[in-house]
């Protein structure tokens, strides 16, 4: 039996919490969160319900934690969890910080700690399968890459202020998706981006179009938004010498009305709940195997590590109007370059 502890049981925790349970061998143990739903935890049969994270830090009982706490604690849990011997999933990103995810790297490295990073868009069915048709050579070698990412509707400004920016907040996980889907890194990327539909200009955008260059020359772009009138817009294209493939939003249905005004179907799924509840339960079910057979998890600390240097690298290219280098900023950290 795996047992496991959530640290953080705001939203995304309550997700991961209800996706554990449906796996066997699992056992959901404690959870601790200080402003903690207590009616939920009893709900889901958690048998210890804390305020304080450092209790289940502290038990020895417990195998692995769930880190879905705000940003800014990250870094320090994901150290000390490693510094206790657990296993460890947390929710991206590790850290706004490059340095600090740096340290990170090197404590796990140091505990040869298992360390899964939430990029759960990794584990949707049809973005896996793109996947795999671009490794199995099925659309040719690569020429371009498209990833659309719009948000329902935009974040209040105080989380906004705390949380890194768009391309730290959000953009990181099209970030992880264009390496994915290509099985490439980003060698250069050239951001835009202005302020268009919120209140916050002043101190982020919200809308956001960055195209960047791949190992092999070609190219990606990446479109985002915080907000739409229809839902959470999600949909990929690739584009190969042999073939093109893409992937459209996801509905609730696939119903479409005709009559005298025309054809209707449905909006999208409205948020990334209902949009990847598959996903969050298939990268923890892919998680618990790694635990379970000693092996490797597919995304760790460097696939972390690497998107966040995009996020820096986007940042710059935006504030300094030019093209920016992965490997820039890989030397202002000190980074073996690539």
């Amino acid at each position: 039996m795996v047992n496991v502890g959530i640290l953080g049981a705001g939203r995304i925790g309550k997700v991961h919490a209800l996706s554990l349970k449906k796996i066997a061998g699992v056992n959901v143990k404690s959870v601790a969160d200080p402003y903690l739903d207590e009616e939920w935890a009893i709900s889901q049969g958690i048998e210890n319900r804390y305020k304080d994270v450092e209790e289940i830090l502290n038990d020895e009982s417990i195998d692995v934690v769930y880190i879905c706490t705000p940003t800014d604690s990250h870094a320090d849990l994901i150290i000390k969890a490693s510094q206790k011997g657990k296993a460890i999933f947390c929710e991206k990103p590790v850290d706004l910080d490059i340095e600090r995810i740096l340290k990170v790297q090197e404590i796990l490295k140091e505990n040869n700690t298992l360390f899964q990073i939430g990029f759960n868009r990794r584990f949707d069915k049809n973005f896996k399968k793109i996947s795999q048709l671009v490794k199995n050579d099925t659309l040719g070698d690569l020429l371009s890459l498209k990833v659309v990412s719009r948000d329902p509707s935009a974040p209040p400004r105080s989380y906004v202020e705390s949380s890194g920016g768009l391309f730290l907040d959000m953009t990181i996980h099209d970030f992880d998706m264009v390496r994915f889907l290509s099985h490439q890194n980003i060698t250069e990327i050239t951001a835009k981006g202005a302020s268009l539909i919120t209140d916050y200009g002043d101190i982020d955008i919200d809308t956001a179009m960055l195209t960047m260059t791949l190992e092999d020359g070609s190219f990606a772009m990446i479109e985002n938004c915080r907000a739409t009138t229809y839902g959470y817009d999600q949909r990929v294209e690739v584009f190969g010498t042999k073939a093109n493939v893409n992937c459209k939003n996801v509905f609730d249905n696939s119903v479409e009305i005709t009559n005298n005004e025309g054809t209707s179907s449905d909006k999208p799924m409205y948020f990334f709940l209902e949009r990847y509840e598959d996903a969050y339960y298939q990268e923890s079910v892919e998680f618990v195997n790694s635990i379970n057979n000693s092996e490797k998890v597919s995304v760790g600390i460097e696939d972390a590590l690497e998107s966040a240097l995009m996020a820096v690298a986007a940042k710059k290219s935006l504030e300094e109007n030019r093209s920016v280098t992965i490997n820039e900023i890989r030397e202002e950290f000190n980074i073996k370059v690539k």
